[in-house]
Parts: C-alpha cells; sequence; structure tokens
C-alpha cells in the first residue's frame, strides 16, 4: 500500500487491515471483511457508506443500518444506506452477531492498517494514522533500502506479474522525500526493482502493467497506454 500523510509525505510497505467495530463504546463488538465490496461468501461481513450507492448489495445479508452514529432499523436484503450514516450486512454463518445489536444502541468502526514485514516497529504501524490517501497495488519493489519484489510472497499468483516481462509502471520515494513514478518496458518485477534501486529509492511499489501502463507528463504521454484508463495516480501543484 502507498499512502500520503496529513503533511504530504509519501509511506509504502507490506499492510494488514483490520476494521473492528465497538457497540456502546465497547470496542471489538463486531468485526468486517470490508468496506463497500460486496462479498457471497456465506461469513463475509461488509460495512456501506454512503460513496458505495444508494442501496447495498448482498441480498442473502441481514443488516444494521445506522444514523448519526446509532442504531435505527434491522433489516433483511438490500438495504438503503442513510446519507449520514452507514450499514453493517451480515451473510447466513453471521446472522447471529445481529442479537448484540439493539435499536438505539451507539455503533462505529474503526480501521487499523498495520505493517505485516518482519522487524516492523511501533512507528511503523503509527505513521499510517496520519495517512489520508492510500492506493493498494504491487507486489513491492523496495522496502527500508531492501529489494523485496516477491510477489508469491506478497499472495500474488498470476505469471504475469510474478515471472514474466511486460510494459511495467513504478512510484517510490528518495530518502529525501523526492516522488519518483516511471514506466519501463519489458521487464519483470525483479528488473524493475533493480531500476528503482539505480535510482536511488528507499521504498517503491509495482503499479498496473501491460496495456494499464502509461505516463502522462506536462500534457503529453511518454508512454502511451494500450487501452482507455479509467483511473491514474496524479501528482500536481
Amino acid at each position: 500500500v502507498l499512502g500520503i500523510t496529513k503533511d504530504k509525505k509519501m509511506v509504502i510497505d507490506n499492510l494488514n487491515i483490520e476494521i473492528t467495530g465497538s457497540i456502546d463504546g465497547v470496542e471489538n463488538q463486531y468485526y468486517t471483511w470490508g468496506i463497500n465490496h460486496p462479498r457471497t461468501e456465506p461469513d463475509a461481513i461488509m460495512i456501506f457508506t454512503p460513496e458505495f450507492s444508494a442501496s447495498t448489495s448482498m441480498p442473502d445479508a441481514q443488516n444494521v443500518v445506522i444514523q448519526n452514529g446509532k442504531v435505527t432499523n434491522k433489516t433483511t436484503g438490500n438495504t438503503a444506506i442513510p446519507k449520514d450514516g452507514f450499514v453493517i450486512s451480515f451473510n447466513p454463518y453471521m446472522h447471529y452477531l445481529m442479537e448484540r445489536f439493539n435499536i438505539g444502541s451507539t455503533v462505529d468502526y474503526t480501521p487499523e492498517f498495520k505493517s505485516t514485514r518482519t522487524g516492523a516497529v511501533d512507528a511503523d504501524h503509527n505513521i499510517w494514522k496520519e495517512v489520508v490517501y492510500a492506493v493498494g497495488a504491487g507486489p513491492s519493489l523496495i522496502i527500508k533500502n531492501c529489494i523485496t519484489a516477491d510477489g508469491t510472497k506478497e499472495g500474488f499468483t498470476e505469471a504475469k506479474i510474478n515471472t514474466q516481462k511486460a510494459q511495467r509502471s513504478f512510484v517510490g520515494y528518495r530518502d529525501d522525500g523526492r516522488i519518483i513514478i516511471g514506466t519501463a518496458s519489458s521487464s519483470s518485477i525483479t528488473e524493475l526493482a533493480q531500476i528503482c534501486k539505480e535510482l536511488n529509492l528507499t521504498n517503491a511499489m509495482n503499479l498496473d502493467g501491460g496495456a494499464s501502463s502509461s505516463l502522462l507528463y506536462n500534457g503529453s504521454y511518454k508512454t502511451s497506454p494500450g487501452r482507455n484508463i479509467n483511473n491514474a495516480l496524479i501528482f500536481f501543484e
């Protein structure tokens, strides 16, 4: 994950993201798999906010509706998401947790980012409390001056990511905080990591590659995409 802090510094690390919830001020009363991503697994629990849509999208779920921090309703199936709140959706195996929520109870949730690196210290976890923007991608290329570039270890399974050569994109930063973004043609992940090392990057991460890999600078493409691109990582003054 790449993060940008409140004071516009970049941080890149291998992370685990935990989302836990409180009920009436008591912490760890429930947990969720994620936010605004429908899941079909019978034991999935998800949170849906107004940024997702007008309603949830888990038809087999039982739901707790929270407005202004308090439980206002319990529903079944796809449910309207209040503009001033959120909905917690529990798929069938987790329906038993519904009994913990009472109408009028105060409910909240807290996402917590924790480094999964061997040797990570408190400072590596705490820096993510300052992050206001984040982008997940990978695999990582360099972490704390050490080349990583091991997609299999980080959970990537496709050969086009882990072993094959392709058009690549990367982002990273140097010790002085300077951010470097770029593309490389016909490179493996390990070769891309070596390029980043030669650019004196102390932390770096692979971004989407192949036809999605492109670089636009001052209004013109330095590397043109092979398809229409619907998102971008943009740095501007």
